[in-house]
């Protein structure tokens, strides 16, 4: 399905860019395994979503917006046209950057005024794709239009305030938000999952709406499937899934024993099961996230 959808991007992009028009049909074709994937298992896509991303981000963070927004739709209760919906609005979102010169999108240093402004342009960009695309959801149109929108008026392109911003592009302006947040990208820096949700908790109110950031960290976790962790042991692991009850004690994979070396047999800990001491501390717990590719660990050698 991951495959699929990437392969069906490049596509896409390409046809774009050399002039030609979006085709709707085969869009569609991907998005329907996504969200029978999703319905099946609730971490498996978003974990492959988070380990390819870094093949390429502008494909890449396509794919995995619009999985986390259909992941945060099925845990909010949305229905499967809904789901549909969002996963296509998610993967359509930056279509208009196809019209803005590549160099600008691969640029290292600080964007000038006039280069963000260009950027920017994105959203106008991709509705004229999408409105010229025949049989167009009105729905998904609202969710690019509006993805950029914040609840405080301080996004583009019209400075929505509240409940203006519809809640499918604020669905997709968060989803987009941490993935971009969590991806290595020429210019900026990538957090850890763990500080993506954390600076996402600082803006909840104020940007997003707080129950909305409250809905994503529950189903997604603060520390996300397919995260790299330290332990308070000091060891390495990636997070393999989540306990649903209590979020910062997932299931955790060690890779790295105490000194960073890498295990000759990989051991499971199950965060949740691990008991209390007599004062009452818990005996391992997760220290903090680490960024993606800390101590050239990279997750897909061990998964894919």
């Amino acid at each position: 399905t991951y495959d699929r959808a990437q392969s069906i991007i490049q596509e896409m992009t390409t046809g774009i860019r050399t002039g030609g028009r979006l085709e709707m049909d085969v869009v569609q074709t991907v998005v329907t395994p996504m969200v029978d994937s999703v319905l099946r298992n609730n971490d498996a896509l978003a974990w492959l979503a988070r380990l390819r991303s870094k093949d390429d981000y502008s494909y890449g963070h396509s794919i995995a917006t619009s999985v986390y927004t259909i992941v945060l739709g099925r845990h909010i209760g949305y229905n499967r046209q809904e789901l549909h919906q969002l996963g296509l609005g998610g993967l359509l979102l930056d279509v208009g950057k196809t019209k803005l010169p590549s160099e600008l999108l691969v640029k290292k240093e600080k964007l000038t005024d006039a280069e963000m402004a260009q950027v920017r342009s994105h959203v106008g960009l991709g509705l004229d794709i999408l409105e010229k695309t025949p049989d167009m959801d009105p729905v998904v149109l609202e969710m690019v239009r509006t993805h950029h929108e914040r609840r405080n008026g301080t996004g583009y392109p019209h400075g929505l305030k509240g409940d203006d911003i519809p809640m499918f592009g604020q669905i997709g302006g968060l989803c987009d938000s941490f993935d971009a947040m969590t991806s290595v990208r020429p210019y900026a820096d990538t957090l850890s999952a763990y500080e993506a949700m954390r600076k996402l908790l600082s803006i909840a109110g104020s940007e997003y709406q707080a129950e909305l950031v409250e809905q994503f960290i529950q189903c997604i976790g603060m520390f996300p499937t397919g995260s790299l962790v330290e332990l308070s042991t000091g060891e390495v692991g990636i997070v393999i899934s989540q306990n649903k009850l209590r979020r910062l004690r997932p299931v955790v994979m060690v890779v790295l024993d105490s000194k960073k070396k890498p295990l000759k047999k990989f051991r499971r800990v199950d965060l949740r099961a691990e008991s209390e001491d007599g004062s009452g501390e818990l005996s391992v717990w997760i220290r903090w996230g680490l960024e993606p590719g800390a101590y050239g660990i990279d997750p897909s050698d061990y998964y894919l």
